[in-house]
């Protein structure tokens, strides 16, 4: 039996070479379907709504009663919502942060940890731009890199590209003062 080359008579260079061209395509498609995965997933958790029941809240003791009350007018709305309102309580970025921390904690891929990485940074972002205020232990310099980290990614939604400029800026000008103090 007569087999024809499967080589077609290519050095092993030129073969190796080719393959190479398969798989950079591959690689290339791989990171193109990371990045759709990141933007489903952003865009599912942005949709998350603060979990409070009227009812059940009466039920509470009364300190923890009047802080749900404060937060109440903002149960229905979603993350996205929330994080782009002037209005939005400082109490309830705190809550969209902590949620996201707790999604980084728990991430279990690379798709998830960058994803809730975006709705803990943009809960900060949010109390940064429309309050002034720093709901993080971290410092302007530390949020300046973050910010810019973020803002080189594809995948984010356009309100989320706005805010994390805004921050940017923000955290900029606030760490440029404090140096000029020190």
């Amino acid at each position: 039996m007569n087999k024809e080359p499967s080589s077609f008579n290519l050095s092993p260079e030129k073969l190796a070479q080719l393959w190479g061209v398969g798989l950079d395509v591959d690689c290339d498609d791989l990171g193109i379907e990371q990045e759709q995965k990141k933007a489903e997933l952003l865009r599912d958790w942005l949709s998350t709504t603060l979990p409070l029941n009227r009812a059940a809240v009466r039920l509470w003791p009364k300190i923890v009663s009047h802080l749900c009350e404060q937060l109440l007018p903002f149960a229905g709305d979603s993350f996205d919502r929330l994080l782009e309102d002037p209005k939005t309580d400082i109490s309830a970025l705190k809550q969209i942060k902590d949620f996201g921390k707790k999604l980084v904690e728990g991430a279990q891929s690379e798709v998830e940890h960058d994803a809730a990485a975006a709705i803990y940074y943009a809960a900060i972002a949010s109390a940064l731009v429309f309050h002034g205020r720093r709901i993080t232990t971290l410092s302007y310099e530390d949020l300046t890199n973050s910010f810019s980290a973020l803002l080189e990614s594809s995948w984010l939604t356009p309100n989320l590209v706005r805010l994390f400029k805004k921050a940017h800026k923000f955290c900029q000008r606030t760490a440029k003062g404090k140096k000029r103090k020190a």
